[in-house]
């Protein structure tokens, strides 16, 4: 859900998943934040065999602004995970 607006001070967005491959051949995946139509991607993961692995990315300031988040950056952006390979 969205951040209330009571929350004064934003240190930084962290992202983490779990992800594993279940087919044949490499697979890697990567975070990704959308803010203003620009998106934005963490570090590339390849992804193990069978097991699931937990990924975290972290933005300590809004890399659309270079400035730190607000909570209107925080509620209006969009957050997944990209498939590379």
């Amino acid at each position: 859900g969205a951040l209330a607006g009571t929350i004064t001070t934003i240190y930084g967005i962290q992202l983490t998943y779990a992800a594993r491959k279940d087919d044949a051949g490499a697979r890697s995946v990567k975070s990704v934040v959308k803010v203003s139509g620009t998106s934005y991607f963490g570090s590339t993961n390849s992804l193990p065999d069978g097991s699931y692995a937990y990924f975290t990315d972290q933005w300590i300031l809004n890399p659309n602004t270079g400035l730190n988040w607000t909570i209107g950056d925080v509620n209006g952006a969009a957050y997944g995970y990209n498939m590379v390979s």
